[in-house]
């Protein structure tokens, strides 16, 4: 790997062990009824792709396929859609158990997710996931990670994901929502907001809080071990 950062070479195919962890305590989310809720994420994707590919873009309006993702915690359209698309290489859950729907694999606090990902040496990997206590707010990173980028691209990833609001629900208290995903009668309940993709440092355009991304993700990128 030295030897291919002197050259200055991309290797043909890059390896990665890619953990999402849920690093949340128990109940951290209080309500404004003095409830606590533990922050929880739906089953994610993660996407390897080249430079063409992009799975949101802030300030745009959001997609049917990330919609469904962020408002009801199912990857199923995206993984759908962008399974065999130009310029995908690959499309994999990234959850702890192999299951696509946020009640039948919500990583509570203390769970983790790993997946494999492999991809020529100039690929990008995208991320996206529902945050659970939310109507439509999703952790994703809004620029493509470099798979591969002066030698192996492993270490801590975290800093490279965001809070965002896909614009499409209008937003609820966290935790005590009726239209959130934990609580909703059936997939796609809630007022239809109609906005755009925008960025949610800590507080939302209706003042609700949501945590520090740190303070409850991690995305940590490995390279794999060798006999």
């Amino acid at each position: 790997m030295v030897a291919l950062w002197l050259l200055g070479c991309v290797p043909d195919e890059v390896t990665l062990n890619l953990k999402l962890a849920n690093l949340a305590p128990e109940g951290s989310i209080i309500a404004s009824d003095s409830s606590t809720h533990d922050v929880k994420f739906a089953p994610g994707l993660v996407v390897v792709h080249d430079d063409t590919v992009s799975l949101f873009t802030p300030g745009a309006a959001a997609s049917p396929e990330l919609e469904s993702a962020a408002e009801d915690g199912s990857p199923q359209a995206f993984i759908d859609a962008l399974t065999g698309a130009d310029g995908v290489y690959s499309v994999a859950l990234l959850t702890h158990e192999d299951e696509v729907t946020y009640e039948a694999a919500a990583m509570l606090p203390g769970q983790d997710g790993r997946r494999q990902i492999t991809g020529p040496g100039d690929a990008f990997v995208s991320v996206a996931f529902m945050f659970g206590e939310s109507n439509d707010v999703f952790f994703a990173n809004a620029e493509p990670l470099p798979l591969w980028q002066k030698g192996a691209n492993a270490g801590d990833w975290t800093s490279s994901l965001a809070l965002w609001d896909a614009g499409t629900e209008r937003n609820q208290e966290p935790g005590l929502g009726p239209d959130q995903a934990p609580r909703q009668a059936a997939a796609g309940d809630g007022e239809v907001e109609g906005g755009v993709i925008t960025a949610v440092e800590g507080v939302d355009a209706n003042g609700y809080v949501y945590p520090g991304v740190a303070d409850v993700a991690s995305l940590v990128a490995e390279a794999p071990a060798t006999e």
